[in-house]
């Protein structure tokens, strides 16, 4: 995000939660192009997170700035006992995760499909209770750059619409 608005890049082309938080700090996004939940993660060798009830007392590690840290304070606000510590601006989500995986932190909240491809990929984590319903995913774009915007908007609805794009989707999210 903040790359994109100090003007370091005009443009982030990662799947990004559409939050009204990074539309306020100065980011434009282009059309949402995929939906994804969120899900808890945790190390296999702790008790499992498969229930709300399982949150309490438990420690999610969030990564600075992500959408997850807005998720985890609704869980608090609805009546979930669990802390929230969240991870130095520098580490990144991989870091986390390394973390989670080595039984350092307990557990963490990535984007669902994310959680899928890193529980496959590593027999120490575990995928547990899906916290939130689909979050919107776009492209951010610098605030005022109107003619990059409407670039990739036509680009993601021409893609979108595209048998390359479904096979894509079923090869990486399904």
């Amino acid at each position: 995000v903040d790359w994109v608005v100090d003007g370091r890049a005009d443009i982030a082309g990662a799947s990004t939660t559409i939050t009204q938080e990074r539309i306020d700090r100065g980011v434009t996004f282009s059309s949402p192009f995929l939906e994804t939940t969120e899900k808890i993660i945790s190390n296999r060798n702790l008790p499992k997170i498969e229930t709300l009830a399982d949150l309490k007392g438990r420690t999610i590690t969030l990564r600075a700035y992500s959408s997850f840290i807005q998720t985890a304070h609704t869980l608090r606000e609805h009546g979930v006992d669990v802390n929230i510590e969240v991870a130095p601006a520098e580490m990144s989500f991989e870091e986390v995760l390394n973390k989670v995986a080595e039984g350092e932190f307990e557990a963490t909240i990535e984007d669902g499909y994310i959680a899928d491809i890193q529980a496959a990929l590593r027999p120490e984590l575990l995928i547990g209770l899906q916290v939130s319903e689909g979050q919107q995913q776009g492209w951010m774009i610098k605030q005022g750059n109107r003619d990059l915007l409407r670039h990739v908007d036509r680009f993601i609805r021409r893609f979108s619409r595209s048998k390359e794009f479904d096979q894509l989707l079923v090869a990486y999210f399904e």
